[in-house]
């Protein structure tokens, strides 16, 4: 035992949920996956997406800009089944990156969309 810890948290922050990041039978509003598809399937989200170097900071960019009301655990277990479950985009089997999208990614400014 270490003894007391001290947690430091942004404003509004929630600590670290304890859950099983890996179990894909989580229950979750359908809600919510549908604000993440909102989110991945825009051009900014798809390409924050792209941009992150790993699962954990997928899940920040996902917890900050938009499931906000979640703990970072709730936020990797659901990017975990849509990684597993929905495969809404694959990870190369060497790690993180590249990254491939299974969703179209609609292009706001021309109206266009494609597979990212």
């Amino acid at each position: 035992m270490l003894g007391p810890m001290s947690f430091y948290l942004g404003k509004n922050q929630n600590l670290w949920k304890c859950v099983n990041i890996m179990d894909i039978n989580a229950k979750y509003p359908k809600d919510t996956f549908d604000a993440v598809h909102r989110f991945i399937s825009s051009t900014s989200g798809s390409s924050a997406i792209k941009n992150s170097r790993s699962k954990y900071q997928a899940a920040i960019v996902l917890k900050n800009q938009c499931l906000k009301h979640l703990a970072l655990g709730e936020v990797l277990q659901i990017l975990y089944i849509i990684i597993n479950t929905k495969k809404w985009f694959v990870p190369h089997s060497s790690g993180w990156q590249p990254l491939s999208f299974n969703i179209i990614v609609v292009d706001a400014t021309t109206g266009a969309g494609g597979k990212a």
